[in-house]
């Protein structure tokens, strides 16, 4: 089962300002493309797996865009909560990965029940992307 940590809202909002002081640290540097000066252009995501009652500004991902009409590229920094274009969170993907093999390891088995309505579809595709 997800650890109690995945539970708290504290722990989203410390991955937030994580997030956030990355995003920033970004927004710093020039666009990779032509040097430019790059802009907020933040969107928001709708991943599945968090407690109730989240805030919607965790939902915010960070994203740059650069101000060249002629570039306009998108610059999207690293994140602790998103992974890619996955539909849950990237801490509760992590957890139950571990959770899992740490079962296998013990049982020799794979017992996708009770993991948060994820498909075994879409718990193979995690176990397979992360051990590559």
């Amino acid at each position: 089962m997800l650890p109690e940590l995945l539970k708290k809202k504290s722990f989203f909002f410390h991955l937030y300002k994580i997030d956030k002081q990355i995003a920033e640290q970004y927004r710093a540097m020039p666009c990779p493309f032509c040097g430019d000066r790059l802009y907020c252009a933040n969107y928001f995501r709708k991943p599945r797996g968090e407690p109730d009652g989240f805030p919607k500004e965790y939902f915010k991902r960070f994203s740059l865009c650069c101000g060249n009409q002629d570039c306009r590229h998108r610059v999207i920094p690293p994140s602790c909560r998103f992974m890619g274009r996955k539909f849950y969170w990237f801490p509760v993907i992590i957890s139950v990965v571990s959770d899992i093999q740490g079962s296998i390891l013990e049982t020799g088995k794979f017992d996708p029940s009770g993991y948060l309505d994820i498909s075994r579809n879409t718990l193979k595709k995690w176990l397979n992307f992360l051990q590559h």
